[in-house]
């Protein structure tokens, strides 16, 4: 049987957190969201197939009920497989990894359980010199998944051009544009998305402003590449959307507050000025600011 990928490590919270729109107060409320009937009004067709093909996936590995029992735990976690993957007609071996770092207060008590999936290449003798690029989505609200498994994984969901997707059933192929050969990938899902959630006993809303959600991905990455040695790393962010905001808020907070400095950001449907993206009555720069992406997306199509 061919290896899955790391597609495995999401289930409908995920899904939950990716399609629905944002409501910070709904995302903290609600804890136990398999099969309710609320959540799939949130889902189209295409997002439905995409999570039941997971779900196979996860109970083919047999590894379903043990990711979901983690996204609670007081303790750092995770679980890893072995993989291969062709780019530019090189054969690529990578540990994809899934698990959970615990963000915790000055007195050690668990704060957050932060989920995230990471690949790795193999081999590698010196990882000093081997770049990692931790990635996320934006929204607020949603989980990495769109960068994860629609540009950058091992591993993505053929899903069709821009206005033509393919119809059901969906399928995961080897990713020929990922960065994998480049870079190291960590993809991370801020608390409240996916698999991330507050401790127990502890409030949601904490981590969910602009500055606490800045300093939350930013202790879950200085705890990162503590636990694996990637301090003399060359280290990038990729982010979109509303993960443009938290790169550009991320690079100097990491600076300031742990002395770390990054190599590179990169922004992905960039969104630094929110009055550069709201069309609203009086306000003509989106106007003039959107009509060369829109001149290039119809000379392309």
């Amino acid at each position: 049987m061919t290896k899955p990928s790391l597609a495995l490590c999401y289930d409908r919270r995920l899904y939950r957190d990716s399609f629905a729109p944002l409501d910070w107060e709904r995302l903290a409320a609600v804890t136990d969201l398999v099969d309710r009937e609320p959540l799939m009004s949130y889902l189209d067709a295409r997002a439905a197939a995409i999570l039941q093909r997971t779900m196979e996936i996860m109970r083919t590995v047999g590894i379903e009920k043990e990711i979901t029992a983690r996204s609670a735990d007081q303790f750092d976690q995770d679980a890893a497989i072995m993989a291969v993957v062709s780019l530019a007609g090189e054969e690529i071996a990578y540990t994809a990894k899934a698990g959970t770092l615990i963000l915790k207060d000055d007195e050690g008590n668990p704060k957050a359980s932060i989920f995230y999936v990471a690949y790795t290449r193999d081999g590698v003798e010196d990882v000093s010199q081997r770049p990692i690029t931790f990635s996320f989505n934006g929204g607020p609200g949603s989980s990495s998944v769109w960068l994860h498994l629609g540009l950058l994984g091992p591993r993505r969901v053929v899903s069709g051009d821009a206005g033509a997707p393919v119809p059901p059933p969906y399928r995961l192929v080897d990713n020929d544009l990922s960065l994998l050969d480049h870079t190291d990938l960590v993809f991370v899902d801020p608390v409240s998305t996916g698999f991330s959630r507050p401790a127990p006993g502890e409030e949601a809303k904490q981590f969910h402003g602009v500055q606490q959600d800045i300093e939350s991905v930013g202790e879950f990455i200085r705890l990162y590449v503590t636990r694996y040695k990637r301090w003399s790393s060359p280290k990038f962010l990729i982010g979109e959307s509303y993960g443009t905001t938290r790169a550009a808020g991320l690079a100097g907070y990491l600076q300031g507050r742990h002395g770390m400095y990054l190599n590179g950001l990169m922004l992905i449907s960039a969104v630094l000025n929110f009055q550069t993206d709201s069309f609203t009555v009086g306000n003509e720069l989106p106007y003039l600011l959107h009509l060369p992406t829109y001149t290039a997306t119809a000379w392309y199509h």
